[in-house]
């Protein structure tokens, strides 16, 4: 299924014995689009702590009732994820050496005995932090990220929707990211490999 990001966030997430929090932001590689990370917000529960998990973990997913279920992990596992500062850089660009993390082993090797690692790869963004960067066309600006359009099964990052409203009022556009060229953190600013004539014939959404 595809689905808008920002109706994706706010649904509840349970685990085996409970709910946990809540889905507040999703974290992608910007060099395959895929989705790294799910970002909890775990309310009260967890000291208002953000935690990541990764989205190969969902087993159950009820955009209906806006209900996400994990497989495998309690409460108290998912209290002791890597928090949301583990995964870099999420807007503001740091020099290599800076945006690498410390290489885990295997997360709870010796206490939980979970298969997947803590990613010590630099190109992770949020979709939140990234929602409202502008976009720079090849002849000039085109408006900023509205959206992003999310296949919840292969966890990738299919569209972004684009607003164009800031030079062609009233139309919304869908733009493959293999046409996103680089993204500047630092300045806010996607660069598109295409010209204002190419979105004004691009699909609405």
């Amino acid at each position: 299924m595809l689905l808008l990001a920002r109706h994706m966030h706010g649904a509840s997430v349970e685990t085996s014995d409970g709910k946990i929090g809540k889905l507040c932001d999703l974290l992608f590689d910007e060099q395959d689009w895929s989705i790294r990370y799910l970002v909890l917000d775990g309310g009260t529960w967890l000291n208002r702590r953000r935690v990541t998990l990764p989205p190969d973990l969902v087993r159950r997913r009820d955009w209906a009732d806006h209900r996400l279920s994990v497989a495998g992990l309690t409460r108290r596992q998912v209290m002791e994820s890597p928090n949301v500062e583990t995964h870099v850089p999420l807007g503001q660009p740091t020099n290599e050496e800076e945006a690498t993390i410390v290489n885990w082993e295997i997360y709870w090797i010796h206490t939980m005995d979970h298969p997947w690692q803590v990613s010590d790869d630099p190109h992770v963004r949020s979709t939140q932090e990234t929602t409202e960067y502008y976009i720079q066309g090849s002849d000039g600006p085109l408006g900023h990220v509205a959206d992003f359009l999310i296949d919840d099964e292969a966890w990738t990052i299919r569209y972004l929707a684009l607003d164009t409203r800031n030079w062609w009022p009233g139309k919304r556009v869908l733009v493959a990211p293999s046409q996103i060229e680089t993204i500047d953190g630092h300045n806010r600013t996607l660069h598109l490999g295409l010209s204002r004539d190419s979105i004004e014939h691009s699909p609405e959404y």
